[in-house]
């Protein structure tokens, strides 16, 4: 369960037009644009009123297939969240650290790279790398929206914060590893309905300690 393979891609629901935005959620300062084409991200992003921070997932088909519109969405986006495959698709480079690099060339000056159970580096736009290791779970059962979760809570530590500095978005990140660490443990939408802030504060200061030497 380390490795992503696409079997089939079935677009359904990512066919769809985007959601129209209520007009008393179009001042959000921190969005996050899920997976879907890169032009309806785009449409998602244009209802907005001068976002503060906006970060954007993709994947592979849309790097495949959708490369020009792709390319269009991260000259306006603050950060770009993918994993390491994908990073590697997107840049033909196979180091993550010149991926890195190369993506944010791209636009986006915030590049984070997932590694499944080898954990995450980010490039800020200072230029400064961040490597975090995975939290250690030993009771995987479904990986399942381990990255929507991890940027579910990346984003909403940032937006409790306020702001997306180098300090807080690499708290953010641990919050995001240990928030996706809980929600492998139980399958579909189990472990992510039960989760608690307490437990994840608990998971994020063993994370540190583990951490220490």
């Amino acid at each position: 369960m380390s490795q992503a393979l696409t079997d089939a891609v079935q677009l359904n629901v990512l066919a769809e037009r985007p959601p129209i935005v209520p007009e008393h959620f179009r001042d959000s300062e921190f969005v996050f644009l899920a997976n879907t084409h890169p032009s309806l991200q785009i449409q998602l992003l244009d209802q907005l009123k001068g976002p503060k921070f906006v970060a954007a997932d993709t994947m592979n088909c849309w790097i495949e297939n959708q490369a020009e519109d792709l390319k269009k969405l991260m000259g306006r986006i603050d950060a770009l969240i993918l994993n390491d495959g994908e990073a590697k698709m997107l840049t033909k480079i196979d180091h993550l650290a010149p991926a890195a690099q190369e993506l944010q060339k791209m636009g986006p000056k915030i590049i984070i790279i997932k590694k499944g159970s080898h954990g995450v580096i980010s490039l800020d736009k200072n230029g400064n790398f961040f490597s975090l290791p995975a939290y250690p779970t030993t009771n995987v059962k479904d990986p399942t929206g381990a990255g929507d979760a991890f940027a579910g809570a990346l984003m909403g530590y940032l937006a409790s914060a306020g702001k997306p500095d180098t300090g807080y978005l690499r708290t953010a990140i641990a919050y995001g590893t240990v928030t996706a660490s809980l929600v492998i443990e139980g399958f579909s939408l189990s472990a992510v309905a039960s989760v608690s802030r307490s437990a994840i504060d608990a998971r994020l200061d063993q994370l540190r300690k583990m951490m220490e030497f």
